[in-house]
């Protein structure tokens, strides 16, 4: 992990001036040259680009009921297409939520050319406690979410060997996570983590990082950096969700599982043997457009960086020129004339 780490800062960086692109901030407040206050707009080719494109994709898909469609082989149970097409339609947009789980993953897909989903299931388990009617105090577990799921998985935290081509065939795939101490404890609680992770990972919820020990959030402070909400001492640990083959029993036979490993303090925080029937993995990747032989694709943020860059300077000298054009100043001695760097502004008196 720590190898693989290193090998894809350079992908990430990408990503990042991708979006430093997107969100189309200028990097200085103020402009001195050629003249102070001078313009400093960039025009956001790529949200234009971007956002017109994702509104076009998420209406051709939802717009259609049933949003799926269903094809029964066999004549004799072909009359039940419409009651499971109907079936899978509520359960998705209702149940689901797919739509907004699915609006994440869309977007990335446009923007940067690769989107990665996951559709896996989900228990969750919380402590209730009531009084009955002698004043009794109960505890009693109610299931908050029992059921399948479909989430997005941001393409900064999908991990997997850049040789690869697909997450069913690659030696191993995953995500990069964090949780707050609480979900920890929640998640240990519903049997997810072995008994004890909480406490051994006490001393690793790092307060002083919004990137992560070894820059997992990297992307995602540069993002709230942009957005303003950037959290001040966040409590997070950082761990990874790894599917994989590896010889569990000593066999010399490969069994596919599931592990959950935190690597600052190389703890297996838990591992399951793969519980799907088909021993799929969840993640599935779409490319907006597809790049021969590699798993990355192309987006607009790359088809528009250089034509968002050429937009921007033209209307950059067209403002300066028709601001220094129009430009008064006051020549208040007849000897005076420009120093080195010296600055420029309306209302200037020349001395």
């Amino acid at each position: 992990m720590a190898k693989h780490d290193q090998e894809r800062q350079d992908a990430i960086q990408i990503l990042m001036d991708q979006q430093k692109d997107y969100w189309a901030e200028p990097s200085l407040k103020i402009r001195k040259f050629p003249f102070y206050g001078a313009s400093n707009l960039v025009i956001p080719l790529n949200a234009i680009a971007a956002e017109s494109v994702q509104a076009r994709v998420m209406t051709t898909v939802w717009a259609s009921t049933p949003v799926v469609a269903v094809n029964i082989r066999d004549p004799k149970f072909s009359r039940s297409e419409h009651p499971l097409e109907n079936y899978l339609d509520y359960e998705l947009r209702h149940n689901m939520h797919a739509r907004d789980m699915m609006n994440s993953s869309c977007f990335e897909t446009v923007k940067y050319g690769t989107g990665v989903a996951k559709s896996d299931y989900l228990k969750l388990i919380k402590k209730a406690v009531r009084f009955n009617a002698a004043g009794e105090r109960e505890e009693f577990p109610v299931v908050i979410k029992d059921g399948a799921t479909l989430d997005s998985v941001a393409l900064a935290n999908f991990i997997m060997p850049h040789h690869a081509q697909d997450p069913q065939t690659a030696p191993w795939c995953g995500e990069m996570m964090n949780n707050t101490p609480f979900g920890i404890k929640n998640l240990e609680e519903s049997k997810l983590f072995y008994p004890g992770t909480f406490e051994h990972l006490t001393s690793h919820f790092r307060e002083q990082s919004r990137e992560g020990t070894s820059g997992e959030r990297k992307f995602t402070s540069a993002q709230e950096d942009l957005e303003k909400t950037a959290a001040i001492f966040p409590k997070l640990v950082d761990f990874y969700l790894i599917y994989l083959s590896f010889d569990v029993d000593g066999d010399d036979k490969l069994e596919e599982i599931v592990v959950w490993f935190h690597l600052d303090s190389r703890f297996l925080m838990g591992a399951r043997y793969n519980w799907n029937g088909d021993l799929r993995r969840p993640y599935r990747i779409v490319q907006y457009i597809p790049v021969e032989h590699r798993w990355r694709g192309i987006g607009v943020s790359k088809q528009n960086a250089q034509f968002q860059k050429e937009v921007t300077t033209i209307h950059r000298q067209r403002l300066d020129n028709a601001t220094i054009a129009n430009m008064r100043m006051f020549k208040i001695n007849r000897l005076s004339g420009y120093g080195p760097k010296e600055p420029i502004f309306p209302g200037k008196m020349w001395f």
